[in-house]
């Protein structure tokens, strides 16, 4: 799905013969633009967990680049946040 400027989405293969799909979404939010990411029909609550904790440190580095502030160290931080997704998200997810 490609709605410019507004809407990107895709299918994500998953290389276990499923498919997840994701969609990429810009708002106007008073003089900024809101991103709104949806990752969604994944698997399993792990995929989900992994999947969670990879995209918010995609988009920490990404609000880190916009505001020239020192980019997170990504793979600690996705262990992190996976942990922290890990509580989070229900056992039957």
């Amino acid at each position: 799905m490609c709605e410019p400027p507004r809407r990107l989405g895709f299918t994500w293969d998953e290389g276990d013969g499923t498919h997840s799909q994701v969609l990429f979404e810009l708002a106007s939010h008073g003089p900024d633009v809101r991103l709104v990411l949806t990752h969604s029909a994944l698997a399993s609550r792990a995929t989900l967990v992994g999947v969670a904790g990879g995209w918010h440190t995609h988009l920490a580095v990404l609000a880190a680049r916009l505001s020239d502030a020192p980019l997170p160290p990504f793979w600690a931080t996705v262990e992190r946040l996976e942990g922290e997704y890990e509580a989070r998200v229900p056992a039957d997810a």
